[in-house]
């Protein structure tokens, strides 16, 4: 699923809440797709792209915010 958050590494120190970055060149997917291997099919996963890219395994949920 195509996220809000722009990509970059994680922190290495423990974080609660972590505020989203203002700015990137790649947004985060998390979770797997149907052609991915069991292991892969968790919240979990991360991977990035452009936002302009158009990807045809990966989609996106509707979900509302605080």
């Amino acid at each position: 699923e195509w996220t809000a958050d722009w990509y970059d590494d994680y922190p290495t120190d423990a974080q609660t809440d972590p505020l989203n970055y203002s700015s990137g060149s790649f947004r985060v997917l998390r979770g797997g797709n149907f052609i991915f291997l069991a292991t892969l099919l968790r919240s979990a996963q991360r991977y990035y792209y452009p936002p302009a890219a158009r990807v045809y395994d990966r989609g996106f949920r509707c979900a509302r915010t605080r």
